[in-house]
């Protein structure tokens, strides 16, 4: 099991609770749990896009990998790429140690 799959594997669990759960409070923070696992999966997930992407593959044999359409692909490694220059501008301005 990929940790991908262990994050969207918590996530299902976090919704099955939070079906069953009786308090309205208890809900909430199960359906926010379930959230945050979404997000890691999605991070997780988009830096190996990112990575596959530095080491020379092209978008469609990522695409194939990851069983996404092609622009998806190209959307997430933009994003990436975004992301990598606020991190390194913000290190030139010393907001990274």
């Amino acid at each position: 099991m990929s940790l991908v799959d262990f994050y969207r594997h918590k996530a299902d669990q976090c919704a099955r609770l939070a079906q069953h759960a009786r308090d309205p409070m208890e809900r909430r923070e199960l359906q926010d749990e379930r959230l945050e696992w979404l997000r890691v999966a999605r991070a997780e997930r988009d830096a190996k896009i990112y990575a596959r992407r530095i080491e020379g593959f092209t978008l469609r044999a990522i695409a194939r990998e990851f069983n996404l359409a092609v622009e998806t692909v190209r959307v997430i490694i933009k994003r990436m790429e975004r992301k990598a220059e606020w991190r390194a501008r913000a290190f030139r301005l010393g907001g990274i140690n």
